[in-house]
């Protein structure tokens, strides 16, 4: 019986009612739906489906079973023809099933129409991934809103804010700019909220009870209002991970050793650390370790200048190799900060006053770092001058004949 099989499906007395009742299927007898179901259901997990995810499809897209399997293979192997591979397919048409109501012919056409609209294939696709059913908007509809938010401020970045964030298409306009006045709300200025959306569009996504709600956690940990928001602003991908999530980064840095205070302390000015994957941080803490620090060194210079957990691994090494060339290694604990400026301003300035016959040490090493205004107003020659004359040549390094 259908029943029976329905039940085998994991659908209950409710979900066989709402099946069997769905217009689609109002004049197909129990007998001959079974085999359509029995015929879907096997296709779908042979390709892949879990039961759970066909009965969803079968519950929210009952006018599947009307679909002959060779019409439905058509449809995949499109989707499959467009760079979605199966895991993506599998994840959309679990989702949104309504997209397999879309003809091929209408696929191609829609997908056609948002090309002419400016979008790249690579951002049809995201769009095809997040947000399936923005296929079934009229091309009119969508050129229109994005007008809209080309006028409240984004321009030409309209493409890449919803190409990213592609369900603030479906928003109304009313939706976009309350949400703009929320986050307005929370102290930032129109041109900062400009500014947040443009870098992480997905906030736009977020209920503002959710953003609040992040901000209220940051706010318990010991930072103030003002400071958070400012962190936002700077970092805003930060909105993008749960409460829970950024729970758990902190607890993976303080199980480094570092104190509550200390973490405090790097998040304040280096909140992007919040974004970095665990493994990247233990990562970029074992190449430290591994150029000649003890932890508790590594931990000294990561509190003082915790940017450098965002650079290159190479990037580090090289910059602590050239400090100890120059018999300057001290200056990664004593200031860490400086490891902020290039080699090629630190090399040129270094070859600058050697021509002068300046030795510099650890007694005077700050010239080396002074600011680019201060440094042309005391010594009469600008950065880009001295990188001129003294071009640091990253092959050859310290022998480049100036300092060895």
């Amino acid at each position: 019986m259908l029943e029976d099989y329905l039940l085998s499906l994991g659908f209950n007395e409710e979900d066989i009612k709402e099946f069997k009742n769905n217009y689609p299927l109002l004049n197909i007898n129990d007998e001959t739906l079974k085999k359509r179901v029995e015929y879907i259901y096997n296709y779908l997990h042979n390709y892949g489906f879990s039961t759970e995810e066909i009965k969803k499809i079968l519950l929210i897209f009952p006018n599947i079973c009307n679909f002959k399997i060779n019409t439905l293979n058509n449809k995949i192997e499109f989707l499959s023809s467009l760079g979605l591979n199966k895991v993506d397919i599998i994840k959309m048409i679990s989702n949104r099933p309504e997209i397999i109501g879309l003809s091929i012919v209408n696929m191609k056409q829609k997908l056609i129409n948002l090309h002419s609209l400016g979008y790249s294939k690579v951002a049809i696709l995201r769009i095809i991934k997040l947000m399936p059913p923005l296929l079934r908007l009229s091309t009119n509809y969508i050129a229109n809103k994005l007008n809209f938010i080309k006028e409240l401020g984004f321009n030409e970045m309209a493409i890449k804010i919803t190409s990213e964030a592609p369900r603030i298409i479906s928003y109304t306009e009313n939706v976009l700019i309350n949400k703009i006045n929320d986050l307005m709300g929370l102290g930032y200025t129109k041109d900062d909220v400009i500014k947040i959306i443009k870098s992480t569009p997905q906030v736009l996504e977020f209920d503002i009870e959710t953003i609040k709600g992040k901000i209220e956690y940051i706010v318990s940990l010991g930072i103030d209002y003002k400071r958070v928001i400012n962190m936002f602003k700077k970092s805003p991908s930060i909105l993008e991970y749960s409460i829970e999530t950024l729970e758990q980064k902190i607890r993976h840095i303080e199980s480094k050793g570092f104190s509550r205070e200390e973490i405090l302390s790097i998040i304040k000015y280096f909140p992007t650390i919040i974004t970095l994957k665990k493994s990247n941080i233990d990562d970029s803490i074992e190449n430290i370790i591994n150029l000649g620090f003890s932890m508790e060194e590594v931990k000294n210079i990561i509190v003082h200048f915790p940017m450098i957990l965002g650079y290159a691994k190479d990037s580090v090494k090289r910059k602590i190799e050239f400090y100890d060339k120059l018999g300057l290694r001290d200056i990664i604990f004593i200031n860490s900060r400086n490891l902020i400026q290039s080699i090629e301003v630190t090399y040129a300035r270094y070859c600058f006053f050697k021509d002068k016959e300046v030795i510099i040490d650890m007694s005077n090493y700050a010239k080396l770092f002074m600011g680019e205004v201060q440094f042309k107003k005391t010594y009469g020659i600008s950065k880009e001058a001295l990188l001129v004359k003294y071009p640091y040549n990253s092959e050859k390094g310290l022998n480049y004949g100036r300092i060895n």
